[in-house]
């Protein structure tokens, strides 16, 4: 498992000292859970050594250069740090290329695994007004490096605006344009305030909920599709603003869309694995949702 960290605690390297409190996290192993980052201001601090190998322990962002070592964040441009809560505020940016960034390896498992996974995100989503424009869509998590319709991916999440403003989570199928997706329609409570997205598959459906405000959620399965023939285990899941699906000079009014910040996030491997997303997911969002209510601004 992977943990990456914000926290008003001082950090020198490797074998730093690191503040530690019981986490929801800790009931994964590390093949379970191979990749999971907090950017909480609360500095909340989870699972064991294991977390902290490879130069993973704690990530400062906003406070200097946001480039730090083992490519777990990628920033084209200066990224604020939300006040209050701490995360990404991804509003002044206007580039794609701005992302949290998993090492590579952690999708491997799980390709090889029988690929049922879960992906999921805290954000504070962008108000209706600046939610995906009528037509087009903006991604918010990949694992595409520069195309998701032309090279092997997990998946890839989008705000989508038809008729209505969805999340429309894209599983793909064959290495290319056959894909199972789900139109999730989003709650107007939603709008403007933090929740918890969520993708999963498992051995009989594929999901997609968004928890919110006191224990609400809003959901859409369908029957397990089959799975990608194309190998997607080398690719990096990315939360933010990819490079895949966004071109600001084609579509500008695209760009509004990432008027969010986002704050947490993680992938599971569910093979490795006996914790039931249906359940996992509103306990999640409970966590998320009592620490940011413990914070000054929200």
């Amino acid at each position: 498992m992977t943990l990456v960290i914000q926290s008003n605690q001082p950090y020198t390297g490797v074998g730093a000292t690191i503040p530690s409190r019981v986490s929801i996290f800790d009931r994964f192993s590390a093949a379970a859970a191979p990749f999971v980052w907090d950017l909480l201001t609360d500095g909340a601090i989870s699972h064991d050594a294991v977390a902290y190998n490879n130069n993973d322990g704690i990530l400062n962002v906003m406070r200097g250069n946001p480039d730090l070592p083992n490519g777990i964040i990628a920033a084209t441009t200066a990224i604020p740090n939300a006040p209050g809560t701490g995360g990404m505020n991804l509003a002044p940016v206007n580039a794609a290329g701005n992302v949290i960034k998993a090492p590579a390896g952690a999708l491997s498992g799980i390709y090889s695994g029988g690929q049922n996974f879960a992906a999921w995100g805290l954000i504070k989503f962008p108000v209706e007004a600046d939610y995906s424009a009528s037509g087009s869509v903006a991604p918010i998590f990949t694992t595409a490096d520069a195309n998701q319709n032309t090279e092997a991916t997990m998946l890839h999440v989008q705000q989508q605006t038809s008729t209505t403003k969805r999340l429309y989570p894209v599983r793909q199928k064959n290495g290319s344009a056959a894909v199972s997706g789900l139109f999730l329609v989003v709650p107007t409570a939603v709008f403007g305030n933090w929740g918890l997205w969520m993708f999963d598959r498992n051995a009989l459906t594929e999901r997609v909920n968004i928890y919110y405000g006191n224990g609400l959620s809003a959901g859409l399965s369908v029957a397990r599709d089959t799975d990608n023939v194309a190998d997607y285990s080398a690719k990096v899941a990315r939360w933010g603003i990819p490079n895949a699906g966004v071109d600001f000079t084609v579509n500008p009014a695209s760009e509004a869309a990432y008027n969010f910040v986002q704050a947490a996030g993680g992938i599971f491997n569910l093979a490795q694995t006996s914790v039931d997303m249906a359940a996992f997911g509103p306990e999640l969002w409970a966590y998320y949702k009592a620490r940011l209510d413990a914070l000054p601004t929200s």
